[in-house]
């Protein structure tokens, strides 16, 4: 059997279409926990908490050995990053675009006045993750693009592009 041929194809398939955050993390890991053989995940997400996607990959990477990543629809933010950084066998399909953007951080109302030592280490990681996501997507933006990026702009990439990224 070919392992992309579909016709011929029995592996099990699972779904994730949700973003990463405190109210769909749960289900998203009951997912993952439930592949225990070559199966095929779809994969979308508009992105989420920096936290879970870091759970998300690592739980991936973990079993790359019998996952097939499939991308569709939106990679968007940590979505994209979640998709990016899997190391095992992933395809993209036709109708999926991506999103990347720059991180940001918050700090609650309470504390606006005195700023703490954990926001210090907040924001300190948030800059070095953002001058990753520079370094790394630099060679397919163009200049405009690399600027309106640090502008705290979003950037959209279809299909090709996404191709060209992911070395697809």
């Amino acid at each position: 059997m070919k392992k992309n041929d579909s016709k011929n194809d029995n592996r099990p398939i699972r779904f994730i279409k949700d973003t990463l955050d405190d109210d769909k993390i749960e289900n998203i890991f009951e997912i993952l926990s439930s592949i225990d053989s070559d199966t095929i995940l779809y994969f979308s997400s508009q992105g989420g908490l920096d936290t879970y996607a870091e759970l998300i990959i690592e739980i991936l990477n973990k079993n790359s050995n019998f996952i097939e990543l499939v991308a569709y629809g939106p990679l968007s933010s940590n979505g994209f990053e979640v998709f990016e950084r899997f190391k095992g066998r992933k395809r993209l399909m036709p109708t999926t675009f991506g999103m990347i953007h720059l991180g940001d951080f918050q700090i609650s109302a309470r504390k606006i006045n005195d700023t703490t030592y954990q926001d210090f280490i907040l924001k300190k990681f948030v800059d070095e993750k953002n001058e990753e996501i520079i370094k790394k997507y630099t060679p397919y933006l163009s200049t405009e693009e690399i600027d309106s990026l640090r502008k705290g702009n979003d950037i959209w990439l279809d299909y090709e592009r996404l191709k060209k990224i992911f070395k697809l």
